[in-house]
């Protein structure tokens, strides 16, 4: 057993949950402002998640590798070039 082997096990499942915080923060951006806060504590909480949300997505990327960064890649063109048909 390696050093690495603990710290390699825990990768996966930190990207994930990356991920899943990453999504969560987006989805609050649509939600944020039909609740009862201020303009300004609107923008600012909005601010505020989607700088959490793109951090955690691309930490998430470079934890998973180049791999999983072209296979998102290569979903997301096959989606646009989908709806341009």
């Amino acid at each position: 057993m390696s050093a690495n082997q603990p710290l390699s096990r825990l990768i996966k499942p930190l990207a994930y949950t990356l991920f899943a915080i990453s999504t969560i923060a987006w989805v609050l951006v649509f939600v944020i402002p039909f609740l009862d806060f201020s303009i300004a504590e609107t923008a600012g909480i909005i601010t505020a998640l989607i700088i959490v949300g793109e951090v955690s997505f691309y930490i998430a990327i470079l934890l998973l590798g180049k791999p999983v960064w072209n296979k998102f890649k290569q979903k997301l063109a096959d989606y646009i070039k989908q709806k341009n048909d």
